[in-house]
């Protein structure tokens, strides 16, 4: 494993983490074209719902998630709302993980479980919160991650939920040294 320098570990293969982010940096809008050459194969391997697909900008006839979803009857919705790609990643998991805000809002308003959990089967199982306060950006504890965190918490998201190892996103803020999201969920939690 790699050691980061906030002294998290990569439980990724390298691969996916790099293709992964330059998906989120497209998604942000925030690409400079690396996408185009590096993920066009490994994004037709990931199962992608047109959900997922408009959320990382790879479909963009959609101006936003949120024309998309409200282009969507109500039955379409519910029924896409949750569901995961291969790596079993949903849209709303895509959107806390890499602090896509006003994405991870409208995916909860239309439905999105904020108690799911996304599994990995190599490293186990991590609930939403989990995966923006120990995510890819989370190094940074910006405004958007701590945002996506109180976005989801608001939205019922348990903020005792533990992961594969027995560990709540308050345990894994304190220890990797995140002291901006280690005092927001001491403060969501006392709430």
């Amino acid at each position: 494993m790699r050691t980061f320098e906030n002294g998290g570990t990569d439980p990724l293969r390298p691969v996916e983490t790099i293709n992964d982010w330059l998906l989120a940096s497209q998604a942000r809008g925030q690409s400079t074209g690396a996408c185009d050459q590096v993920c066009e194969e490994y994004e037709s391997s990931r199962g992608f719902t047109k959900l997922h697909e408009v959320l990382l900008k790879i479909d963009s006839r959609y101006k936003s998630i949120g024309h998309y979803l409200i282009s969507l009857k109500p039955e379409e919705s519910t029924a896409i709302i949750n569901m995961p790609d291969a790596l079993c990643r949903t849209p709303l998991a895509w959107a806390v993980e890499y602090g896509l805000t006003a994405s991870t809002e409208l995916l909860l308003k239309f439905g999105a479980n904020p108690n799911q959990f996304r599994f990995n089967k190599d490293e186990g199982f991590s609930p939403l919160v989990h995966l923006a306060i120990a995510g890819p950006r989370s190094a940074w504890m910006n405004d958007d991650i701590i945002e996506t965190v109180r976005l989801s918490l608001a939205a019922g998201a348990d903020i005792n939920g533990i992961d594969h190892e027995g560990w709540t996103a308050l345990h894994i803020a304190a220890s990797w040294s995140l002291f901006r999201g280690t005092d927001m969920l001491y403060q969501c939690g006392r709430e």
